[in-house]
């Protein structure tokens, strides 16, 4: 199957963001990778719209919490715009595609589960999500005691390793 992979990291939610850190998207079979920084790169959203087009349409557009934030992020930050169930098909910035959201996936097959969020679903996995603000605080970056999203607040280097 055709598709690639995306993820958004950003200095807050998506009402509260001002700017986007890091995104990375990565090709489902491994072959082809990209990972910017808008907030310091002017040609990001061009770089995406390129890695975007150049898959055939009907491509997979898979992530977590996919629809819930890192389109509504791009939109907002990039412009790059996203269209959900339009016509009986989604698209992205033009391009017919096929959105596949883990979270949502999750949340409908899997109802009772304690939580649905990528650090439980990974838990005890090879992949599994690494604890960002612990690396935080072993970076020397943060104290620990900082109020729960102030890890988001700054670039880091260590925002690489989450997607």
């Amino acid at each position: 199957m055709e598709g690639f992979y995306l993820d958004i990291e950003s200095d807050a939610l998506y009402l509260q963001s001002t700017k986007i850190w890091y995104v990375k998207l990565r090709d489902l079979d491994g072959k082809k990778e990209l990972a910017v920084h808008p907030f310091r790169d002017k040609d990001a959203a061009q770089k995406i719209k390129d890695f975007i087009h150049s898959y055939n349409d009907g491509c997979l557009v898979a992530g977590h919490n996919l629809l819930g934030f890192d389109m509504w992020a791009m939109w907002r930050h990039l412009g790059i715009v996203p269209r959900v169930g339009k016509q009986g098909k989604d698209w992205l910035d033009g391009k017919v595609v096929q959105y596949a959201d883990t979270f949502v996936m999750s949340q409908y097959l899997c109802p009772d589960l304690a939580s649905h969020s990528l650090a439980f679903l990974s838990a005890g996995m090879e992949a599994e999500k690494m604890d960002f603000r612990k690396k935080l605080v072993e970076a020397r970056l943060m104290i620990g005691n900082e109020p729960k999203g102030f890890e988001f607040s700054f670039y880091s280097d260590i925002m690489a390793g989450l997607s």
